[in-house]
Order: structure tokens, then C-alpha cells, then sequence
């Protein structure tokens, strides 16, 4: 469980951070809830945070459960893109 594992190796300000980071990601995930992509990206992260809860702590869960949190928060807008760069 790594929320307990957080509590006990940082204490509550590391579990806090920990937290704080699931929330930060939920908040992008919300600003761009209009986006497929981004929507597949956030049920993912939740998929993770739930396994990350009641599952082992494999060595391929955590960093997928990282990969996909990092994914939500720089994720570029679309109107950002240029498109004349693409061939």
C-alpha cells in the first residue's frame, strides 16, 4: 500500500505531498475533461491510485502508476501544437 508506506517512511507532510500530487493531477485532468486522450489518461491514473491501494507493490505498478500521473500534468493543449512544423 503505498499510502501507508508514505505515512510511515515521511509522515503525514510526506502522505500530504503524496496526496497533493493525486490532487494536482486531478485538477489538469479536469481543466482538459473535454479531451479523449486526457479522459483515458485520468481514468488510467485512477485505475492505478485504486491498485496502488489494494494491490501488491510490484515493481511495474508504481512507476506506471508515475508514467501516467507525469502524462496528465504536461500534456501540451492542443492550441499550443503548431501544426505547420508537421509535415
Amino acid at each position: 500500500n503505498i499510502y501507508l508506506t508514505a505515512l510511515a517512511d515521511t509522515g503525514l507532510p510526506g502522505l500530504a505531498a503524496l496526496l497533493a500530487v493525486f490532487g494536482l493531477s486531478a485538477v489538469a485532468a479536469l481543466r482538459r475533461a473535454d479531451d479523449v486522450l486526457y479522459a483515458a489518461l485520468a481514468l488510467g491514473a485512477l485505475c492505478c491510485a485504486i491498485h496502488e491501494f489494494f494491490g501488491l507493490g510490484l515493481c511495474i505498478s508504481s512507476p506506471l502508476l508515475w508514467l501516467t500521473l507525469g502524462l496528465l500534468c504536461v500534456r501540451p493543449h492542443h492550441s499550443d501544437i503548431n501544426t505547420e512544423d508537421i509535415p
